[in-house]
């Protein structure tokens, strides 16, 4: 069985955002001591979206650099990182970025 993922999900405006962490207790250690690396706390410097915008169902994708300017301004994406550990929610979750949905006829098999 695998470790659910962890992450930092923040709702915006018009769209929502997330960030994979390493745990929880990693970013509110590198919140409170300066000296803690980023890196330690985060899984990877890429922010994510989901597939609709909303939420963390469904295909995660990178988040275009005009929807992470639009949300949060022309800044450096540490910075967007930073605020995203600061003010998002965490989640610990098997299923995220997963979306699952029910067969409506597997009789016909795979069409090619």
């Amino acid at each position: 069985m695998t470790d659910a993922a962890t992450i930092a999900f923040y709702k915006g405006e018009s769209q929502d955002f997330l960030v994979f962490v390493e745990s929880e207790q990693a970013v509110q250690d590198y919140l409170k001591d300066s000296t803690i690396p980023l890196v330690d706390a985060v899984g990877t410097f890429k922010v994510y979206t989901s597939e609709s915008g909303r939420g963390v169902d469904g295909v995660l994708h990178e988040a275009a650099k005009r929807d992470l300017e639009n949300q949060f301004g022309k800044v450096p994406k540490e910075e967007i990182i930073e605020k995203i550990l600061k003010e998002g929610e965490y989640q610990k979750n098997k299923n995220i970025g997963k979306k699952s949905w029910g067969s409506t006829n597997d009789a016909n098999g795979v069409n090619h």
